[in-house]
């Protein structure tokens, strides 16, 4: 989904200068240091003034992109949400059915769990913070996401791969929740490896391999 851009974003008003140059104009700048903040602190402790020193700038300089501290939380969700989505989509047409569902399980992890995935842990956590027809948005964002698995789950179940092929949307949902959940324990430092919690998840969703 196109992002949209900085003038259209926040227009300017009559009379404010225009905004420093640049190839983003600062924009990716500020949505990658407010993912960090906005994971490290929340959304609702996380100040303007904050935001604009962790991105380099003056507190108004950031509404030259952004009406709001919620414009901003948005696309921190969609800046996450389309590179997931990019990464699992490719490994969708990686090869075959169990293959692929090993490789997707690993790029959604990677984007939930390494060490500079702040925009997805943001999304997982901070949706309910956003005004009502942006959650309506960034909800449908993560159906468009989740009906990708659902087609995977479908071909697994084709194959006779998948357990719990009587109810793939329960199955759905028990998967999605296994792997988003991961953030809360998930320790690198205590041995644990995205390449173990793909295994584990096969076992548990997968009959057989291929």
């Amino acid at each position: 989904m196109a992002k949209p851009s900085a003038e259209s974003a926040s227009p300017r008003k009559p009379g404010r200068p225009k905004a420093p140059p640049g190839p983003d104009n600062g924009r990716t700048r500020i949505v990658r240091s407010a993912a960090r903040l906005f994971r490290e602190k929340g959304f609702r402790a996380a100040t303007v003034r904050e935001l604009a020193e962790a991105a380099g700038m003056q507190s108004g300089s950031l509404f030259y992109f952004f009406r709001n501290k919620e414009e901003i939380l948005v696309a921190v969700m969609e800046e996450g949400m389309a590179d997931v989505h990019a990464a699992v989509a490719a490994a969708q047409a990686s090869g075959g059915p169990v293959a692929a569902f090993r490789l997707m399980a690993q790029r959604h992890l990677e984007g939930i769990l390494d060490r500079d995935a702040d925009h997805m842990t943001v999304m997982l956590y901070e949706t309910r913070a956003l005004p009502s027809a942006a959650e309506r948005h960034v909800r449908q964002l993560r159906r468009d996401y989740e009906a990708m698995w659902e087609a995977q789950i479908d071909a697994l179940i084709a194959v006779g791969c998948w357990r719990g092929a009587e109810s793939p949307r329960l199955s759905r949902m028990a998967l999605m929740g296994a792997m988003n959940w991961a953030v809360q324990w998930f320790r690198p430092d205590r041995g644990d490896t995205i390449e173990a919690l793909v295994d584990t998840l096969a076992q548990l969703f997968l009959k057989e391999s291929e």
